[in-house]
């Protein structure tokens, strides 16, 4: 609950003993600059234990907006400012920041619309009250391949094995720009180094069975395994990224 927030209070207090763990999504990189008041510091108060898996998000437009390309959506927006909404799960969500990421790396002016999750931005989307949308591949694929929306690009900074066809938003004459949610493993803070260790080696032996592997890709997921100092990475740029979004676009959940 409170945008696991309360989960995270409890795991960062815990004794670090690496008996109580945490499996947190990227949203944890965003709750401090979210929130007037948390009572934790993610990178100081969490211990990373592994990176599990990647979920690049797909940007989609319905049938009526002209683009067809991330170049020519960026053109039409320029053309129209204040006239185009997008939507991106619910507020504070990485698909919400990866909108408002893809504004201001490109200077467009395009509304944000509010939902209380991917399922309840899809009838709007789908009728065209929405032009655009960041979200989850696995949902937006079937819907790209009937023709009920238009995908553009994926968010990540590779192509995605799912939706391989599309290009990256960086490829596609946004460079640098990268948006991907992803998921983690923690403990607390002051976990010794061995137990961390431990942890991270039995979880790569999970992370690297095929038939895991096939249930996360199935699910547009990418299989992720590696030290510990890879999520550490992972969560210190995207504090960095979506910190410096929500600052400057003013965003707050409270």
């Amino acid at each position: 609950g409170a945008s696991g927030i309360i989960a995270i209070d409890l795991v960062a207090k815990s004794q670090p003993d690496g008996y109580t763990v945490l499996i947190a999504g990227a949203s944890i990189s965003a709750v401090g600059s979210l929130y007037r008041k948390v009572p934790f510091d993610v990178a100081r108060d969490l211990a990373p234990i592994a990176l599990i898996a990647l979920t690049p998000f797909v940007f989609v437009v319905h049938p009526s907006t002209p683009a067809r390309s991330v170049a020519e959506f960026l053109a039409y927006a320029k053309a129209n400012p204040g006239k185009l909404n997008y939507a991106g799960s619910t507020p504070g969500t990485i698909q919400h920041l990866s909108g408002e990421l893809l504004k201001r790396m490109t200077g467009i002016d395009m509304l944000y619309v509010p939902y209380k999750g991917t399922g309840a931005v899809l009838p709007d989307l789908l009728a065209g009250r929405l032009q655009a949308a960041l979200e989850n591949v696995l949902t937006m694929k079937p819907l790209v391949a009937s023709g009920a929306l238009r995908g553009l690009a994926v968010t990540s900074a590779a192509r995605s094995p799912a939706m391989p066809e599309l290009p990256t938003i960086a490829e596609s004459g946004v460079p640098g720009f990268q948006a991907v949610g992803w998921f983690g493993i923690f403990a607390a803070a002051g976990t010794p180094q061995e137990i961390v260790r431990r942890l991270n080696a039995e979880i790569t032996k999970v992370m690297n069975e095929p038939g895991l592997q096939a249930q996360l890709l199935a699910q547009g997921a990418e299989p992720r395994s590696g030290p510990p100092e890879d999520l550490r990475k992972q969560l210190a740029r995207d504090i960095d990224v979506w910190g410096k979004v929500i600052r400057e676009g003013g965003l707050k959940a409270d």
